[in-house]
């Protein structure tokens, strides 16, 4: 069980909160008893937050627990300070959409303005990007998003256009980028 659920250090970007609010959502689900939900949130426990642990001494009771890692650990994020994280972050070239998209919406933890922000932190021009706009939720956003990784593919396994110093009359040779010399 333990190994399907993410360990809190309170040294990373995760609030306490979250942490506690992903935790509850498994205990709820699981039906553990609050004794249940001391044990393991101790398990899950590392770094700063198992130092912060020992420092408290015995805590008996998950609500004592709760309080405290809410209290004292993890960064304390407000929207200005989610707002400059999310739109200074940028797509890692490392980084596939779908992993950054996934990064992004967990930074911003919900909202409508995830989208904007996901746009905005792929690094290619405004006019390849536009295919990503206009959705209206992330279900949709996460489509167009599928379309456009498969665009970018495509395009990074075609041959590279070659130029010529000639200029081609031929209209639809000119959209095309044909190259007719």
């Amino acid at each position: 069980m333990e190994r399907s659920m993410t360990t809190f250090t309170g040294d990373d970007t995760c609030p306490s909160a979250i942490f506690i609010e992903e935790f509850e959502d498994v205990a709820q689900t699981m039906h553990w008893t609050n004794i249940e939900k001391l044990i393991y949130t101790k398990r899950l426990l590392d770094g700063t937050a198992k130092l912060f642990l020992r420092t408290l001494g015995r805590v008996k009771d998950y609500p004592t627990l709760k309080n405290a890692l809410l209290d004292e650990i993890g960064p304390k994020m407000n929207n200005a300070t989610i707002h400059k994280k999310v739109t200074s972050r940028k797509m890692k070239n490392s980084e596939t959409f779908q992993q950054y998209f996934l990064i992004m919406k967990e930074m911003a933890f919900h909202g409508n303005a995830l989208i904007e922000y996901v746009i905005d932190g792929i690094r290619d021009s405004e006019i390849n990007k536009a295919i990503l706009y206009g959705a209206t939720d992330i279900k949709q956003f996460r489509k167009k998003l599928e379309v456009y990784a498969q665009i970018k593919e495509h395009k990074m396994q075609q041959r590279p256009i070659q130029m010529t110093t000639g200029l081609c009359m031929n209209v639809r040779h000119f959209m095309y980028l044909i190259d007719c010399f």
